[in-house]
């Protein structure tokens, strides 16, 4: 099961290090995003820090040593997953590729934000409509999602 407070941490490895950032990349209010965040450096998963100087100067978000663990493990299971999309998606024949794709679909843009899926496979929700894969631009909020 991968939660959504270990996407977080998936997102930051992968260079989000603002509360906005994390939010775009998971497609969250930012609200929840940064009490994910806030929960997150009480874990001792993440810290904040600032960086530049001057003017340029700006606080960001920096995964912990115990936090890139998590993170390193909540994206070899998203890459698990996206091998699994693909391989649902090419033997999807005689299925209705929305009802194949469904399951994913909270997941999809993470997953393409991530570059785990192939461009073609990005196309789909916009071609088969968000409707039809149950997006409806839903906050992930604290949901945990789970994939067998």
């Amino acid at each position: 099961m991968v939660k959504v407070r270990d996407l977080v941490l998936a997102a930051v490895l992968a260079g989000a290090d603002t509360v906005d950032e994390i939010a775009e990349a998971l497609r969250m209010d930012r609200d929840a995003a940064e009490k994910l965040v806030r929960s997150l450096m009480a874990e001792g998963l993440l810290v904040e820090e600032e960086r530049g100087f001057w003017i340029f100067r700006r606080r960001v978000l920096r995964l912990t040593e115990k936090g890139v663990g998590v993170a390193q493990r909540a994206l070899e299971e998203l890459k698990r997953v996206a091998e699994d999309v693909r391989r649902r998606v090419v033997e999807a024949r005689g299925e209705e590729l929305a009802d194949v794709l469904q399951p994913y679909a909270a997941l999809l843009p993470f997953m393409a934000y991530l570059g785990l899926l192939d461009a073609a496979l990005l196309s789909l929700p916009l071609v088969l409509g968000f409707e039809a894969l149950g997006m409806q631009g839903e906050d992930l909020g604290d949901m945990d999602i789970s994939f067998e």
